[in-house]
C-alpha cells in the first residue's frame, strides 16, 4: 500500500496527527485532522525524539507541568514517523486549562487518545516499515532511558487512577491537615475528623497493605509537622516510632484508619503541649530540655548553668521557683520515669538500667528509686511488668 495512504488511514482509526520525516528531505507530510500548526515548544519535542530515533525504534515526550499529553515518535526503514501532540487523559480542567495558557497552548489543539491506543499505532508503523514481528512488549523494552522509563511508568499509573475513578489528595490539601498539627490545634482537628482521611488511591493489590502504607506516610508526615510546632525531634521521632510499631497490631482496615487519626491527634497535643510550656521561663524549659538530653549522664549542675549561659544560683532559684521542686529532685525524678517505663517495657537487667541511667552504683540507683516509687526495682517490675516482655 502507498505510504501516505497508509498513513492516511492509520490517522483516521486513532485520530492523532501523524507526521513523516524522511531522513535526507525532513519533514514532507502532516496529516492532522484538528489541522493546528506546531509552535516552537512543539517542534524542540519532536526534534528530541528525533534525536534518540537514531538508536532505538521508539520514543516520546511528555508536555513539561504535569501535562498528560504526548508526542511519540518511531522509526521506519528510511524515515521516522512522528505521532501527535494527544491527550491520554482529560484535560479540560481548570488547572490543566491554566497551565496550558502558560505554554501558549490551546485544548483545542490536542485530539484524545488513549495510551494503549497510540502505542498500537506505533507498532502498526514499526511492523510495516521496520520489523514485521515487533510486538508492544519490545517496544517498551526498547525505552532505554531511564528518566522515560520512569515517566512511562508515571503515565501508566495515572491512567489507571482516572479509569479506576480513583482520586489522590492535593498537596494543598495535606498541607491543611499538617498545618493543624504544627499549630497544636487539637480542637479544631477533633471537630473536624474528615480532614485527617485524605482520599488516596489503591496502588497495591493487597488493600490491606494499601491502607498501612499510606498509613505510615500519614503519621510520619504528622511527626514532622509536630517537629515544625516545636516539639524535639527526638520526642517527634520516637513518637513516630511508636505508632508505627503499633500498625503491627491492627487487625483490619478501620484499626488502621482510627490508629492514624489518634497519632495525628497526639502529635497536635504534643505541640500544644510545648507552646504551654514555652509561655513558662525560658532558662527553666532550657534546662529541662537539657535535662531530658542528658539522661544517660550524671548530670553536672554548674555545667548545666553554663549551658544556659546564666549562674548555677540564678539557674537554681529559677528553677525552684516554677517547678515547686529543687533541679537535684527534678533530675532524680526523670531519671527514675525513664527506668520504670524500661522495667515495664523492656527486659533490661536491673543493673544495666542502673548503669544506662548514669547512676553511680546499682545499691545507689536502688534507694533511689525506692525513695521516688515506694518500692524496689524488683517489686515494681513484678507488680507493673507487660505481659509481650
Amino acid at each position: 500500500m502507498d505510504k501516505k495512504i497508509f498513513i492516511k488511514n492509520l490517522a483516521g482509526l486513532c485520530h492523532i496527527p501523524i507526521s513523516i520525516y524522511q531522513d535526507t528531505e525532513g519533514l514532507t507530510d502532516r496529516l492532522d485532522p484538528l489541522g493546528h500548526p506546531l509552535n516552537e515548544y512543539e517542534y524542540g519535542l519532536i526534534d528530541k525524539i528525533l534525536q534518540r530515533l537514531h538508536s532505538v525504534p521508539f520514543a516520546y515526550e511528555t508536555y513539561e507541568a504535569g501535562l498528560p499529553i504526548c508526542i511519540m515518535g518511531c522509526r521506519g526503514s528510511n524515515c521516522s514517523f512522528i505521532l501527535g501532540p494527544f491527550a491520554y487523559s482529560p484535560i479540560r480542567t481548570p488547572d490543566l486549562e491554566g497551565r496550558l495558557r502558560k505554554l501558549r497552548l490551546h485544548l483545542d489543539s490536542f485530539v484524545e487518545c488513549s495510551w494503549n491506543g497510540a502505542l498500537n499505532a506505533a507498532v502498526f508503523l514499526i511492523n510495516e516499515y521496520r520489523d514485521p514481528h515487533f510486538t508492544i512488549a519490545q517496544l517498551e523494552e526498547n525505552i532505554l532511558e531511564k528518566k522515560h522509563d520512569v515517566q512511562h511508568l508515571l503515565i501508566n499509573e495515572e491512567i489507571r487512577q482516572w479509569e479506576s475513578f480513583q482520586e489522590n489528595h492535593t498537596y494543598n490539601e495535606e498541607n491543611i491537615v499538617h498545618n493543624y498539627v504544627e499549630k497544636g490545634d487539637v480542637d479544631y482537628l477533633i471537630n473536624n475528623l474528615e480532614l485527617m482521611e485524605l482520599p488516596h488511591p489503591v496502588i497495591l493489590s493487597d488493600f490491606y497493605k494499601n491502607e498501612e502504607y499510606m498509613a505510615v506516610l500519614s503519621i510520619s508526615f504528622a511527626a514532622r509537622a509536630a517537629i515544625r510546632g516545636g516539639v524535639t525531634s527526638k520526642e517527634g521521632l520516637l513518637t513516630n516510632d511508636i505508632y508505627l510499631k503499633q500498625l503491627e497490631d491492627c487487625k483490619n482496615v478501620n484499626e488502621i484508619k482510627l490508629l492514624t487519626r489518634r497519632a495525628m491527634l497526639h502529635f497536635a497535643q504534643l505541640v500544644r503541649k510545648k507552646q504551654n510550656e514555652q509561655s513558662k521561663n525560658m532558662y527553666v524549659e532550657k534546662c529541662k530540655r537539657a535535662i531530658y538530653a542528658r539522661i544517660q549522664e550524671n548530670i553536672d549542675l554548674q555545667k548545666l548553668a553554663d549551658q544556659l549561659g546564666i549562674s548555677k544560683e540564678y539557674m537554681l532559684k529559677l528553677f525552684k521557683k516554677q517547678e515547686g521542686i529543687p533541679v537535684t529532685k527534678y533530675i532524680q525524678n526523670v531519671k527514675i520515669e525513664a527506668a520504670c517505663n524500661m522495667l515495664i517495657y523492656s527486659d533490661r537487667q536491673i543493673n544495666e538500667i542502673s548503669e544506662y541511667l548514669g547512676f553511680a552504683s546499682l545499691s545507689y540507683f536502688s534507694r533511689i528509686f525506692k525513695t521516688v516509687t515506694g518500692m524496689s526495682p524488683i517489686q515494681y517490675r513484678k507488680i507493673h511488668a507487660h505481659p509481650d516482655f
